[in-house]
């Protein structure tokens, strides 16, 4: 006889979001967990901690099983004894349909009174409600059927005493949506009275046999031998052992899947501790099982470290055992390749993984729903890894076993089917994760309330796949149905809720809506401003894409106050040589230009220009915009000194950079001829404006207003240099380029032509 359960605890899947269902994760961006432990036996999604059976113990001695007080007989489910009135709950049960004489409720009603005798039964919403408010002082576990529970179940929710609701329905997979919102208390839909039973039983944390079993007594004995305990005793104590230790581990059981882990491990670790007291046991099966659970519990806690020490315990106990179960083995290695995992050590997580699946793929059929988790965790560990091809072969053997053995419309069908589309979105395969985005979301429709946030999350990636692909349309049906379940379901200053309107907002700034884009970008900010701090990033990123777009409706006040407030939060937060405030600094510059300040638009150029060249490279080009800018405003301001300082500079990045013909090249050329000119140097203008204009003639769509200008001014100074020949045909193609940019009879040309004229007459 061992010294407990002899169960190996798989760990409870640690996802990245919850279905709100046994056995069902959450998609996400980028990859989805689906990696819950299965056991060889009846999973849980927490723990595989068996019951303590009733049978297995009784059956010692028929004499020697006795109630320890005279067992009360339910003569009636409505009524109640005085020793009743003091038990700590009772069982509420509203049925409609409710009849005792017929099998199914009599049977029921019996059955529960092993747990409590204080059992109330009604048929309407009224009785109901009046038994509740009679006990202010005990909790109430509520059972109701299905058609009864749509109406009673939203009169009764907030009742203090109401602990836990249980919907009984007889009809197998049904779906009741409306329990949905209500999914605070109630804890299960059950098809079968049975596991109501096992429900509330586990719920109300009864431990051990629900028929008490007594103790032998000591047989007396010769005083010659009085110091030797007889064979019964020594039974009976090891018998004692037992329970001790299971009513431990199914306590806790129960304080895990509440979350009290602390006090689970504080069980497991008395139940160790009874296993070690006995040699015979502290090697066995079941001290491994205890490690694993002790191990669980620490990983439910985000001990990792601690977890791998009990889960290498297990691992040490199971390797020397002689009757090794091997499920048993593979759940230990399942464990720790978790763990690993969770501690992002990739290597050492496939490696148990792996030892998990070469035991499961020679004990089980091919189509074995334990061989599909152990597929999904190495898909898992190779998304991490970023092998998509490896990750997404080993889902696709995941999803065609939970194809063949799940219904169409299983959760976990769902979920296999989101973390496909959670590769292929890594593989930039767009396409191909909107269709199975698309197939877990039908799914999720038909299982969820409209208003579920796991329908929300479906929806919002979705939309990012969308986005990705330029969809801009579909992108935002998916971001605005997202938005829809969670501004009902989330607090409206949810930053999640920003994070909705961001995405929204940038769509409509892309399609150049820039109305909608202020008005989405704004809402995130409004949230943003009172749930982060005043320096958050995302804040900054807020502030800077409303100033681009009031900037793009030539709304500067207005963009230049939020560029402001962007730049006062990165300054807090950022190194002095990070990129984006240099990008700030020249949005800032360039709103003052605009605005003709040509001062403030020099000082910001200046500091983008200080902060690009401590990051950039010499011959960054973005350093040679912010070059080209200033001298810009340094020419509106007619200092040709320090112009001609900062085009020069421009020039020597971009001729470096740039093709001999680029059209980039061109307007700087011009812009130092033009300053060269002003300053008497007329060779020196000449030979940028010929350098500009041989570009210029190449360009497929020329700016000929820009020709005729440059043409102009070119035939002119060839004119004082007395380059005749030159300045002629330079004047003529000025009046070419001038009739292309204005028509015959404009101005210009006809400017131009008296040029062309007084070239000749000279000549």
């Amino acid at each position: 006889m061992g010294c407990g359960s002899s169960s190996v605890v798989p760990i409870a899947a640690v996802q990245y979001a919850s279905e709100n269902s046994a056995n069902n994760q959450q998609a996400r961006i980028p990859s989805a967990q689906n990696n819950y432990v299965q056991s060889q036996t009846n999973p849980s999604p927490l723990l595989n901690l068996k019951s303590r059976p009733a049978s297995g113990v009784s059956k010692i001695s028929s004499n020697s099983v006795k109630p320890s007080s005279p067992k009360q007989k339910v003569k009636s489910p409505s009524i109640h004894s005085e020793h009743e009135a003091n038990q700590q709950f009772v069982i509420v049960w509203a049925d409609s349909n409710f009849d005792e004489s017929k099998p199914l409720y009599h049977a029921a009603v019996t059955k529960l009174g092993r747990i409590t005798t204080s059992i109330y039964t009604c048929t309407d919403t009224e009785q109901c409600i009046n038994y509740l408010d009679s006990f202010v002082d005990k909790k109430v576990f509520l059972i109701v059927s299905d058609t009864l529970g749509e109406v009673l179940v939203p009169l009764v929710f907030d009742k203090p005493q109401l602990e836990c609701i249980y919907i009984f329905s007889q009809v197998k997979r049904q779906r009741l949506l409306w329990a949905n919102k209500w999914s605070a208390k109630i804890k299960k839909i059950l098809f079968d009275m049975e596991d109501v039973f096992q429900a509330i039983k586990f719920d109300t944390g009864l431990i051990g046999s629900l028929t008490p079993i007594s103790v032998f007594r000591r047989i007396d004995v010769p005083d010659a031998i009085e110091n030797e305990l007889d064979q019964s005793f020594m039974y009976t104590q090891l018998l004692k052992e037992i329970l001790i230790k299971m009513d431990h581990d199914y306590t806790a059981k129960i304080h895990q899947s509440k979350g009290d882990y602390l006090v689970a491990l504080s069980l497991h670790q008395k139940a160790l501790e009874i296993c070690e007291q006995n040699s015979q046991h502290s090697q066995s099966e079941e001290a491994a099982s205890t490690y694993n659970k002790i191990g669980s519990a620490h990983h439910s806690m985000k001990d990792f470290s601690k977890a791998l020490l009990f889960f290498e315990k297990a691992l040490a106990v199971q390797s020397k055992s002689p009757n090794l179960k091997d499920s048993n083995l593979a759940i230990t290695y399942s464990n720790m390749g978790l763990t690993y995992h969770e501690m992002s050590n990739n290597e050492k997580a496939l490696l148990y993984y792996e030892k998990a699946l070469e035991i499961r793929e020679k004990s089980l059929t091919r189509d074995d729903s334990n061989l599909a988790t152990t597929y999904n965790n190495i898909a898992l560990v190779y998304d991490s890894m970023k092998d998509y091809d490896k990750a997404l072969s080993l889902h696709q053997k995941v999803l065609t076993i939970r194809e063949k053995k799940l219904p169409s419309d299983d959760l976990v069908l769902a979920s296999t089917y989101s973390n496909m589309a959670s590769t292929y979105y890594e593989m930039e395969d767009y396409s191909s994760a909107i269709s199975f985005y698309n197939k877990a979301l039908s799914i999720r429709e038909q299982s969820y309330s409209v208003d579920d946030n796991t329908l929300a999350t479906n929806y919002n990636n979705i939309a990012i796949a969308y986005k990705l692909m330029n969809d801009k349309a579909n992108a935002l049906i998916f971001y605005q149905k997202s938005l829809t379940v969670r501004l009902k379901t989330l607090a409206a200053d949810d930053p999640s809720l920003a994070t909705i309107y961001t995405s929204m907002a940038s769509i409509y700034s892309s399609k150049e809506d820039y109305s909608n884009a202020i008005t989405f970008y704004k809402k995130a900010i409004e949230i943003r401003e009172k749930s982060s701090s005043a320096d958050s990033p995302e804040l900054a990123t807020n502030y800077n894409n409303i100033a681009v777009a009031y900037s793009s409706i030539d709304d500067e006040s207005n963009a230049l106050i939020f560029y402001q407030k962007s730049l006062t939060v990165r300054l807090k937060t950022l190194a002095v040589d990070d990129p984006s405030l240099a990008t700030t600094y020249s949005s800032i510059a360039s709103i003052h230009y605009s605005k003709k300040d040509y001062s403030n638009a020099i000082t910001s150029y200046k500091k983008a220009i200080e902060t690009q060249e401590k990051f950039s490279f010499e011959d960054s080009l973005e350093l040679a915009t912010n070059y080209n800018n200033i001298a810009v405003a340094y020419k509106m301001i007619e200092d040709q000194s320090n112009a001609l300082v900062f085009y020069e500079k421009a020039l020597a990045i971009r001729v470096q950079k740039l093709p001999s013909n680029d059209p980039l090249l061109a307007p700087l050329y011009s812009s130092i001829g033009s300053i060269q000119s002003s300053m008497g140097n007329k060779c020196v203008a000449v030979e940028f404006y010929e350098k500009s204009l041989k570009i210029q003639e190449t360009l497929p769509s020329p700016n000929y207003s820009s020709m005729s200008v440059m043409y102009y001014n070119a035939a002119s100074m060839h004119r004082e240099l007395e380059n005749h020949e030159a300045a002629l045909k330079h004047a003529e193609r000025s009046v070419e380029t001038a009739r292309l940019a204005f028509g015959p009879d404009h101005t210009e040309v006809k400017e131009n032509q008296m040029l062309v004229d007084r070239i000749r007459n000279k000549s």
